[in-house]
């Protein structure tokens, strides 16, 4: 059964007890599907070209895959580390043959692509540059009609033509959207926390330096690792030192949508945050983001919704809800701007919809 090139981003239940080979490459899966289990007799898994993750994503262990003799996991990002293999031979027994794509490091004076906080967030190059190759041949051949490049043709080859097919039309057009307003009190808090919290840093941003941030901090629930493991202990305490930041921006979440702050698992927190555009290839879902500091219109999120479009949501002083899975970056502004980013990286994964989730104000060219 091939079930490759659908974007799919999850599986339906599969009753195929004779089934021996599956392909579901290239696609949007961020887990191997529970409905594999139903699948007792396959012996081939090719899975190569989606978002799989290490550890519970893949989920071996519960499958009990016990006739897969063949796994294909290369072009995964996340799944490039040698020391992945022994726990994937044991998790399959009778697996003979493993492909994965090894990361190594690049040789010196090599070029691997700006990161995000390099990218200039005004190109069309810089926005779309976030999406994975397969992402970009599939644009190339389903929004502009172009001819579906062989795999010969690397990305340097396909951003370009991609490029090109862009520079033949108008420019993307740009979509308004507003988030929803906190009450005075709760923004005021959340606000002052932030300010407290930035004013308390010793050195600037140390956590995630592949972003333009002067200041950047993720605060994790512990319940996100493993019970007593040593990573739970270092969120509970990182949590416990940061805890008035956390309450206040948990209170903010909450007052707008309450089902949605009891299941968000962490929470990025940023200062002079700007540009950067990035994909968040570990969340599960869509995201909230508060921002405080710039004029209202200004500091917001810009996201792709589309090959065509994209939107600018304000979330001055407002939670904007948008499914960070799409190439997404921080609007300009002037002088200061704190932020709130909340978000899903466990729990049931949400399929992939609309990229913003609030109301269009109006439409520009």
């Amino acid at each position: 059964m091939d079930l490759s090139r659908n974007e799919l981003s999850t599986l339906p239940p599969l009753s195929l007890p004779s089934l021996v080979s599956l392909d579901i490459s290239r696609n949007w899966l961020r887990t191997l599907p529970s409905s594999l289990s139903s699948i007792p007799s396959l012996q081939t898994l090719t899975a190569s070209h989606n978002m799989l993750r290490p550890g519970p994503s893949l989920n071996l262990e519960t499958l009990s895959l016990l006739s897969l003799t063949s796994l294909d996991l290369t072009c995964n990002q996340k799944c490039g580390n040698s020391s992945l293999i022994p726990k994937i031979r044991s998790a399959l027994p009778a697996l003979s043959t493993l492909l994965l794509s090894i990361s190594f490091p690049p040789p010196p004076g090599s070029y691997v692509g700006a990161s995000a906080a390099d990218r200039d967030p005004a190109l069309l190059r810089s926005q779309i540059e976030p999406w994975p190759t397969s992402a970009l041949r599939r644009r190339i051949a389903s929004d502009f009609g172009g001819s579906v490049l062989p795999e010969s043709v690397g990305r340097p080859e396909v951003m370009s033509e991609l490029l090109r097919l862009y520079s033949l039309e108008q420019p993307r057009a740009l979509l308004h959207a507003s988030g929803t307003p906190l009450e005075p009190g709760v923004l005021a808090a959340a606000s002052a926390a932030l300010h407290e919290w930035s004013a308390s840093f010793q050195q600037g941003n140390l956590e995630r330096t592949s972003v333009n941030a002067e200041h950047y901090m993720i605060l994790t629930s512990p319940i996100v690792f493993a019970p007593g493991s040593k990573k739970a202990s270092q969120a509970a305490s990182k949590l416990s030192a940061h805890r008035p930041l956390w309450d206040a921006a948990m209170s903010a979440l909450s007052s707008v949508d309450a089902d949605f702050a009891g299941r968000c698992t962490a929470v990025a927190v940023t200062h002079n945050f700007r540009g950067s555009p990035h994909i968040d290839k570990q969340n599960v879902g869509p995201f909230y983001g508060l921002s405080v500091g710039p004029p209202p219109g200004t500091g917001g999120i810009m996201v792709e919704a589309s090959a065509r479009v994209v939107v600018e949501v304000d979330t001055v002083g407002r939670l904007g809800k948008v499914d960070g899975r799409y190439p997404h970056w921080v609007a300009p502004y002037e002088g200061e701007r704190w932020s709130l980013i909340f978000y899903r990286t466990l729990g049931d994964g949400e399929e992939v919809g609309p990229a913003v989730l609030s109301e269009l104000n109006h439409f520009l060219i």
